[in-house]
């Protein structure tokens, strides 16, 4: 708890570490951080369209389980973290308008957090987060096609509820995102996967090109407009990877008429169970 004293070298560490823990999260290079939802379970077999929560409500997420971000009534002025946060903007990559933050201002979040903050465990909270991220990264895939399709699969191992450990034999949500980035509508008509098993050495599971839609739908997708679905897969071994693609047709003004047939591929998407386990390694004090 926050009464009790705790030695200077400890709360070093843990500063160091949150700088280090940026690191895995970067977009592209040192500069820009982004954060990922993490994948709902719940949802496995469904879809729809939906927004992508913004890389300043994730950010506002997780700072709102800590004392660090505490926002004053009444008159009182905000804690400098908070004022920080209201005036955040975020950044965006050229191709595919990827959004993130900047590390700086989030290394700088970490700073006045240890300098304000009264709990040394909003510290590890934060350190747990950030893991988490780690993780989510790691088991994450983009692919932007030449169209401006933008295609994210994120992907988690499913744990047993009775044990806290990953199910036998290892089974993993996916989550798939499909995006709109550029100017002309598009629609899903098929896809076409693989699933690779590492510790097999071999594809141990096709589904062919031109499979009708995805959980039964065949999204059409306006400029900015986002699909997203859930399924699930199963391995023999602790890891392996599920890639493949979409089949998709460019649509004129009308909605009515094809343009260009294409291929938007999804780069394999990591399937492992360790990532699930390394993220329960970080301990509260």
């Amino acid at each position: 708890s926050g009464e009790r004293m705790v030695p200077p070298a400890v709360t070093r560490t843990l500063y160091r570490s949150l700088l280090r823990a940026l690191k895995p999260l970067r977009m592209g290079g040192k500069g820009t951080v982004r954060l990922i939802e993490p994948v709902d379970t719940q949802l496995w077999g469904r879809g729809g369209k939906m927004s992508r929560m913004s890389q300043i409500d994730l950010l506002r997420m997780v700072l709102h389980n800590t004392s660090w971000a505490e926002e004053k009534k009444d008159g009182d002025d905000d804690s400098a973290i908070a004022s920080m946060v209201k005036g955040f903007t975020v950044q965006s990559s050229e191709h595919g308008g990827m959004e993130g933050l900047r590390e700086d201002k989030i290394k700088e979040i970490i700073k006045l957090g240890f300098k304000e903050g009264k709990d040394i465990n909003d510290g590890f909270f934060v350190s747990r987060f950030l893991a988490e991220q780690a993780n989510i990264h790691r088991c994450t895939s983009v692919a932007i096609t030449d169209e401006l399709v933008r295609v994210e699969g994120t992907s988690t191992a499913l744990m047993d509820q009775a044990t806290n450990s990953p199910q036998e034999p290892p089974t993993f949500c996916y989550r798939i995102s499909i995006e709109n980035v550029g100017d002309s509508a598009f629609m899903l008509l098929g896809r076409q996967w693989e699933i690779y098993d590492c510790g097999e050495e071999k594809v141990i599971a096709e589904v062919p090109k031109g499979s009708s839609g995805v959980v039964g739908l065949r999204p059409l997708l306006q400029p900015k407009e986002r699909f997203v679905y859930f399924s699930g897969c199963n391995l023999h071994s602790s890891s392996g990877w599920i890639g493949g693609s979409f089949q998709m047709v460019l649509l004129d003004d009308s909605n009515k008429n094809i343009e260009t047939e294409f291929d938007a591929t999804v780069s394999p998407i990591p399937l492992e169970v360790e990532a699930e386990a390394a993220s329960e390694e970080v301990s509260e004090l």
